[in-house]
């Protein structure tokens, strides 16, 4: 629950409601956890696409020299290995190589990538590349378009 005791909610909330989602509670947030059925939605996704609503989790910026670097110390792939534009799904993991949490990373430019994560990985990541050498910010954007990740079965 959030601090005041409801539930926190996306732009895309309604829409959701609209096309017959089951909502759940999630991390303090109102998120749709089915709509049909989880068979017909598995067929669906592996041979149309889907769609997952990325507006309730945490999102870095990191840019400047260094950036790939300082993230590719900080979680179990490599940004710096992406082509432009692409996304990746990764994990952050503690010392001793226990999960904290999954993310996906985007390298929108030569020096610059996007980190959607859970509620309590900014923190971490954020400490995690700070003790690397690298010169890059790291900064939280305002928010303007809820994000999205879709896939395709013939996605990489």
């Amino acid at each position: 629950m959030s601090d005041g005791g409801s539930l926190r909610q996306t732009a895309l909330v309604e829409l959701h409601r609209g096309l017959g989602a089951r909502l759940i509670e999630f991390g303090g947030w109102e998120m749709p956890v089915q709509y049909r059925g989880i068979i017909e939605e598995h067929r669906a996704v592996r041979s149309a696409a889907g769609l997952f609503d990325l507006s309730h989790m945490g999102e870095l910026w990191i840019a400047g020299p260094g950036a790939g670097d300082g993230l590719a110390g900080a979680i179990v792939t490599d940004p710096r290995t992406l082509a432009l534009g692409r996304a990746q799904y990764s994990m952050i993991c503690a010392p001793d190589g226990g999960i904290i949490d999954d993310l996906i990373v985007y390298r929108t430019g030569p020096e610059q990538c996007i980190d959607y994560e859970g509620a309590f990985a900014p923190a971490e990541l954020q400490a995690r590349c700070s003790l690397l050498a690298t010169p890059a910010r790291m900064y939280e954007p305002v928010p303007m378009l809820p994000p999205m990740i879709t896939g395709w079965p013939t996605s990489r």
